[in-house]
């Protein structure tokens, strides 16, 4: 399956690592990129800038809509990473963008305390048992309630569970982070741990991303990807705004290279 959704052989992101070329003093690109992947090009970004001195890369960070919104109404920038593809392609579509890449994939995991076992059942067994506590994020304002909610949708079609199953999990789980009846988190701590750690839930279903930041954090904490069958990765778009610059399109061709898909995969996002 081609990565490219538009194809149009303006330019082609390389897969090889992009050799360190000195930049003039004062070389900058500005990336939008999503909040939910402010540490992961953080990370990407501190690289390039090592392997490309002189260079600078200015994030800015907000949501993936909230961005397309803001570019659309003129804001300029370099690059843009979306955790969706449709928001970058709407911008390629309208002439704002070049075609969009997708550079990486985030799915389900459950974040689960030390003492959780699986027992031998399968995932719809295991989350409806009665003495299990199953927690969520609010899916109206956290992008791991809506993954949570879509997994349970995933049991049911895939029949991994009884008929109903999906509106068992979803009455059954609790919201713990983002909505207003979550329990309050203490400045600096990771809301997801937080609440796994202190008992509030022996599972909770979030983006891997999440659950690796959460574990990092507090490393008792157990990290488990959903089955292939149940899981739903989101597809995460790369976009070259214009007009384009050449250290853009190093800085693009290096979020796809190597070292950084492996820096990525390291925080919990998987291959393109």
């Amino acid at each position: 399956m081609l990565k490219r959704l538009i194809a149009c052989p303006l330019f082609i992101l390389g897969t090889m690592a992009t050799p360190a070329v000195a930049q003039a003093p004062g070389s900058a690109v500005k990336v939008m990129v999503a909040d939910a992947l402010r540490g992961a090009m953080t990370l990407v970004a501190r690289d390039f800038e090592t392997a490309h001195p002189g260079s600078q890369v200015q994030l800015v960070f907000a949501s993936s809509s909230q961005l397309r919104d803001r570019l659309e109404g003129g804001e300029a920038a370099d690059v843009f990473a979306a955790t969706t593809m449709a928001h970058p392609v709407s911008l390629a579509l309208s002439g704002r963008a070049e075609p969009v890449d997708r550079f990486a994939r985030n799915g389900a995991c459950a974040l689960a305390a030390p003492s959780f076992q699986m027992h031998g059942r399968k995932w719809a067994e295991r989350l409806l048992d009665p003495a299990l506590k199953l927690g969520v994020a609010a899916p109206k304002t956290d992008p791991a309630g809506e993954i949570a909610n879509a997994v349970f949708d995933r049991i049911e079609s895939q029949r991994q569970g009884p008929v109903g199953v999906a509106a068992q999990l979803k009455a059954k789980a609790l919201t713990l982070v983002g909505g207003p009846d979550a329990p309050p988190t203490p400045a600096g701590a990771n809301p997801y741990g937080h609440v796994v750690a202190n008992g509030r839930a022996d599972v909770l279903l979030t983006l891997c991303t999440q659950a690796v930041e959460a574990r990092r954090e507090r490393p008792a904490l157990q990290v488990l990807p959903m089955p292939g069958e149940i899981d739903v990765p989101g597809a995460y778009g790369l976009a070259l705004l214009k007009p384009t610059s050449p250290l853009a399109r190093q800085f693009a061709a290096h979020v796809m290279s190597p070292g950084a898909q492996q820096r990525l995969a390291t925080l919990g996002l998987s291959a393109p």
